[in-house]
């Protein structure tokens, strides 16, 4: 019968799931085990524990289960158990192999990688596979009852949609191993927001119907059970007020992992000043919240307060590999996350091999003996090969900074379907990317290459070909709008100076017409005062004309008055004398005219000076005119 060991380093287990040797520690599920003992005594070898993330699954089955088998309660089989405790991961029947070739007799003479990957073959070959190869072990020895705890079941599904064959296998070999006539029992442990996938495997849904234990949840008396009880190992009591602070701030999701982190950083304290006590005044400092505009003290910020004081002592290089690591160890798909374990190797690869250095420190310090955030423990050396786990669920629905880092990298993911989208349908004669998204591919892109090697990041979610595809046409688009933007501004320029151009002609040719226009003026005025000038002359010559004609007459008539007067002189004497006066009268009669016509003489010349007037005013009104 197998011998379980417990090291009492701490009577807290913290954030990490309660494992086999802590059994001791495992107070409150008494009845739990019981009712899962019975279920498994009575037949059943295919058991389902589900319950919500948070709710102690895992340590029910490790810490309760498996030690109560061990310790020999369920005689119906009749057989000592072999227990192999695996989790699906990224390989189901590797994972399995891994843990069967660690017990006695099922590892062959060959190198242990060697016996894994042909054990694994193996199991991929038949539902049977398994059975067959227990009758193979076990016939020497005798009867050995073989238990598959398969935790985080729910990683599975995550795993399906990368390789729908294996993961398909993997559960047909559970649920005919489950149902041969051989003594091989199946434990499986889920989260319950997980149940509605299981209907994707065929007969998955009816053996959960069949063993079904929903894990019930902690009443009060319990919980304090769980609260003081490991105290009283080591020799310590926690303050009742504290206790039943504790018990009655309780609830929601996530409640026992919250509050084991937060004993355990309690417990530290306590054991830092050197004592064995849990006192009131040890809740302020653990369970402050983070955000300065915060005062009161919560249980509900343990997780977030602890995280954060651990990722600020970091140097900004680790804070972004610390970014880098926890994101590579979640996956998130249609709201829900699961956990993700990477190999160092794999972490390496993402992060770069310069970066191996800074990337184990961060490990280092977020897998402390006080912190427990990551596994594997502070105790296990980091190969290569060592798988990289976040120890609870908890931690990146608590940690407010991981919620972040989630929600960004939940829209770089969706950006990176988008881009292969759209370079797939580019190949099918789609059209590149316009100025805007081209920016938003670029952005997106150098966010990417923060994370790490891009294509080891693009290869969670598509195959690093996508990535290269997509990275080819962000580049071929940004290329296409540098053209197009050279060219839009070298017609820009082309069209400027054309503009230019065009103005400055245009300039010339109204300074010209502007030139010739005052010459015409000049001329037309000069003619016009010259033709005004003539005018003015012409009419003067015409009215001397007039007056000299005038005269002439009268000279004509005087010098025929005189003629006809001479030659009747001699008839006529009297009648000389009369013409001499009617000669004066008629002188002075010229001289009345002309006073007469001098009158005359100046309106003439009056209209002429206001006819010149006005037409030099509408001279001088037709060129604005014009202007207008």
């Amino acid at each position: 019968m197998k011998r379980i060991t417990l090291s009492l380093q701490s009577p807290y287990v913290g954030l990490r799931p309660f494992g086999e040797q802590d059994a001791v520690l495992l107070y409150g599920r008494d009845q739990h085990v019981r009712e899962l003992l019975t279920k498994l005594d009575g037949k059943q070898r295919f058991i389902a524990v589900l319950g919500a993330s948070g709710t102690g699954k895992s340590s029910l089955v490790r810490a309760g289960l498996i030690p109560a088998l061990h310790c020999g309660p369920l005689t119906s089989p009749g057989y000592d158990w072999t227990v192999c405790t695996f989790t699906p991961g990224d390989a189901p029947l590797t994972n399995l192999a891994k843990e069967l070739v660690k017990q006695p007799g099922w590892m062959d003479s060959e190198q242990p990688g060697d016996a894994v990957a042909s054990l694994s073959a193996a199991l991929a070959g038949s539902p049977l596979a398994l059975t067959e190869l227990y009758r193979q072990k076990t016939s020497a020895s005798g009867g050995q009852a073989l238990l598959l705890v398969v935790d985080q079941f729910e990683e599975i599904f995550r795993y399906r949609q990368r390789n729908v064959d294996e993961a398909e296998s993997f559960i047909n070999l559970l649920l005919r191993s489950a149902s041969e006539d051989v003594p091989v029992y199946v434990v499986m442990t889920m989260r319950s927001d997980f149940l509605g996938k299981c209907v994707t495997f065929f007969g998955l849904p009816e053996a959960i119907n069949r063993g079904i234990y929903l894990t019930p949840r902690l009443g009060p008396d319990q919980l304090k059970s769980i609260i003081a009880s490991p105290l009283s190992l080591v020799g310590g009591e926690i303050d009742p007020v504290l206790v039943s602070k504790l018990v009655n701030t309780l609830g929601g999701e996530d409640e026992l992992p919250i509050m084991e982190h937060a004993l355990l950083r309690m417990w530290n304290r306590a054991r830092e000043a050197g004592r064995t006590d849990i006192v009131t005044e040890d809740f302020e400092p653990v369970c402050a919240s983070h955000n300065e505009q915060v005062d009161q003290a919560r249980l509900a910020y343990a997780i977030d307060n602890h995280a954060s004081q651990i990722y600020n002592t970091l140097s900004s290089q680790q804070r972004l590999i610390s970014r880098q690591l926890f994101l590579a160890l979640v996956d998130r798909r249609d709201g829900q996350e699961v956990r993700r374990p990477q190999t160092v190797k794999q972490l390496v690869e993402l992060v770069g091999k310069q970066e191996r250095e800074n990337l184990l420190s961060v490990i280092e310090a977020f897998r402390a003996e006080e912190v427990g955030f990551l596994l594997p423990s502070v105790s296990t050396l980091l190969d290569d090969e060592r798988m990289i786990d976040i120890s609870h669920e908890s931690l990146f629905r608590q940690w407010r900074l991981f919620r972040q880092w989630l929600g960004e990298e939940e829209v770089d993911v969706a950006e990176l379907r988008e881009w292969q989208h759209r370079a797939a349908r580019q190949k099918e004669g789609g059209g590149w990317l316009d100025e805007y998204d081209s920016e938003r591919a670029k952005r997106w892109r150098a966010r990417v290459k923060a994370c790490g090697n891009p294509e080891v990041w693009a290869k969670r979610y598509r195959e690093p070909v996508h990535y290269r595809e997509v990275n080819q046409y962000i580049e071929e688009s940004l290329a296409r709008v540098q053209q197009s933007k050279a060219e839009k501004e070298r017609l820009e320029r082309e069209a400027e100076e054309a503009n230019t151009q065009r103005l400055r002609l245009e300039a010339q040719m109204q300074r010209e017409a502007a030139e010739r226009a005052e010459a015409e003026l000049v001329r037309a005025e000069k003619e016009k005062r010259q033709a005004q000038e003539y005018a003015v002359a012409s009419r003067r010559k015409t009215r001397i004309t007039m007056v000299v004609s005038a005269i002439a007459v009268l000279c004509i008539l005087l010098a025929a008055s005189m003629y006809y007067l001479t030659m009747e002189a001699r008839i006529r004497a009297q009648a000389a004398l009369e013409i001499i006066e009617r000669q004066r009268a008629l002188e002075e009669r010229m001289g009345e005219l002309r006073e007469r016509l001098r009158p005359e003489d100046e309106r003439v010349t009056a209209e002429e000076v206001k006819r010149r007037a006005e037409d030099e005013k509408a001279r001088t009104e037709r060129p604005a005119k014009t202007r207008r």
